[in-house]
């Protein structure tokens, strides 16, 4: 039987998290340039899976979790349709999580000059770096050996902050 103080425990942690289904991925320095070991890679799914195998999974987004911030892992006993095994991760609320997303665009739309479409989606004109604090134009973070420019756009109320590759460091 379940204590008072356990039933209360269980629920302050989970007003606390939140609960991502995803899939673990291997990740090396070698294999990947985002590699940290304070953070644990993960492809998300993007539904709630209730059936096996679960489809919606394995889009382009690699959600880095800082491995700090991820209270419990455990096994769902789903899979996706390629048959890999499903998790769920209970994740501080507040967890700052580093999103790599693989977008195709156009070569004319990244090359030509003006209020064009943007990787980010944007137009230029909308795109604003993260910070005025420094003299570039754009402030820039380093990152498993690559140098990254920030940008900050909004999805709604949501701040989305977008690292866009431009060398190494």
């Amino acid at each position: 039987m379940v204590t008072v103080r356990q039933a209360l425990t269980a629920r302050a942690d989970r007003a606390a998290t939140i609960r991502i289904k995803a899939v673990p991925v291997e990740a090396s320095e070698a294999d990947d340039q985002s590699f940290s070991p304070d953070r644990v890679a993960v492809i998300p799914c993007t539904c709630v899976c209730i059936i096996d195998p679960c489809d919606c999974c394995g889009g382009a987004d690699i959600w880095w979790l800082p491995a700090d911030s991820i209270r419990q892992k455990s096994a769902t006993g789903k899979h996706t349709t390629e048959g890999e095994e499903l998790f769920d991760f209970d994740v501080d609320r507040d967890a700052q999580v580093l999103v790599q997303k693989i977008e195709i665009a156009s070569i004319q739309a990244l090359t030509s000059p003006g209020p064009t479409r943007t990787p980010g989606g944007l137009p230029r004109s909308d795109r604003q770096p993260f910070s005025a604090t420094s003299e570039r134009s754009r402030p820039q973070i380093c990152l498993g050996g690559t140098l990254y420019d920030i940008y900050r756009t909004y999805d709604g109320d949501r701040e989305v902050l977008t690292l866009n590759p431009v060398g190494d460091c």
